[in-house]
């Protein structure tokens, strides 16, 4: 039977396997030159969010103030040592976990329980994640799967964790105080900066509030199991190399490696620069890894953050900054001093 032209004429050509190799290709191509754009729009809306949970820590300092007539001290001195971040609790909507803790008692199981007892509501708040206290650009999302918890009994929990941080407070320029041990750098006792183990009013913010760092970010390990060496075995900028005993936190001793910690940023409840606290002795995202001493509680602890390029910074008056990796080193740390009279430069 033939076809007539009229049926020859509605039939319709296939495409090649070239042709549809041509569309394939054209479509990778565009997913390509896609796939840049939406990661950019994705980081600029967490780097954004980012920021307006500084700014809503930056209200709950400053309410905190309107109660107290002074801010919160980054810690008291050791054992006590329950950060700023447990003594707003109250101001950011987390009033359940606030009534449990009691910021006068040890936050975490110590080295002396029979004199300092872990409570039961203090072991409970430390493990109770604070959505507002979790950046969302870091992959860790506030909880380090290996950081598990010391119970009141002095057992380690197999299931619970402590819960972490991205935002720590700023103790201060972390220049050297020294003793009869030697220069120990980012000592609490002799801070500098909005949140030493002293509160600080207003009016002992000589240099402005505009002018003085208040919070900043941090970065959380990767949960990987502790490891001792000359470098880090990931990258610095989740790591903390701890020091012990009277080594001084100095630049020499912190460069020599040793013994890593992985649990940085873990524990938004500890007072603590591997923790809840950072200094400005290091450049935001310095390459340097961050250095502490737990005998004694002195470091060297940078901003970081996984957001392209710096850090946001919360200022004490309440707004938000967000700082370059190539910022100064001497505006930088003038920055974070509270009553040092520094004139500092543009950032």
């Amino acid at each position: 039977m033939f076809r007539t032209r009229s049926d020859r004429r509605t039939r319709r050509r296939g495409f090649t396997l070239i042709e549809l190799l041509v569309v394939i290709a054209i479509i990778a191509i565009l997913i390509g030159l896609l796939l840049p754009a939406v990661q950019k729009v994705r980081e600029s809306a967490a780097r954004l969010k980012c920021a307006n949970n500084l700014k809503q820590l930056g209200l709950a300092l400053h309410g905190y103030e309107a109660v107290n007539k002074n801010f919160p001290p980054g810690r008291a001195a050791y054992p006590l040592v329950v950060s700023a971040q447990g003594r707003i609790l109250g101001y950011i909507e987390q009033d359940n976990v606030g009534r449990s803790l009691d910021v006068n008692l040890v936050p975490m199981y110590n080295s002396n329980p029979t004199t300092y007892p872990l409570t039961a509501g203090n072991y409970q708040a430390s493990i109770t994640p604070v959505k507002l206290f979790v950046c969302p650009s870091d992959p860790m999302n506030g909880l380090n799967p290996t950081a598990f918890a010391t119970q009141p009994s002095g057992a380690v929990s197999t299931t619970d964790v402590y819960a972490g941080t991205n935002y720590v407070t700023c103790i201060g320029s972390g220049d050297g105080s020294t003793d009869n041990t030697g220069t120990w750098w980012g000592q609490y006792k002799t801070s500098d900066g909005m949140f030493g183990q002293t509160p600080v009013t207003i009016a002992g913010v000589i240099d402005g509030l505009s002018n003085t760092a208040a919070f900043s970010e941090s970065t959380m390990g990767t949960g990987e199991p502790d490891s001792t060496g000359a470098t880090p075995p990931t990258s610095a900028a989740r790591q903390v190399l701890t020091l012990t005993g009277s080594t001084v936190t100095s630049d020499a001793n912190c460069a020599a490696g040793g013994t890593w910690s992985n649990m940085r940023g873990a524990k938004w409840i500890n007072g603590h620069y591997a923790d809840a606290n950072y200094n400005h002795h290091l450049l935001p995202n310095d390459t340097r890894w961050d250095c502490s001493n737990a005998s004694h509680n002195p470091g060297q602890a940078a901003a970081r953050s996984f957001h392209t390029g710096g850090v946001s910074v919360l200022l004490g008056d309440g707004s938000v900054r967000f700082v370059r990796n190539t910022i100064d080193a001497v505006t930088w740390r003038a920055l974070a001093t509270r009553a040092g009279g520094e004139v500092s430069g543009d950032y």
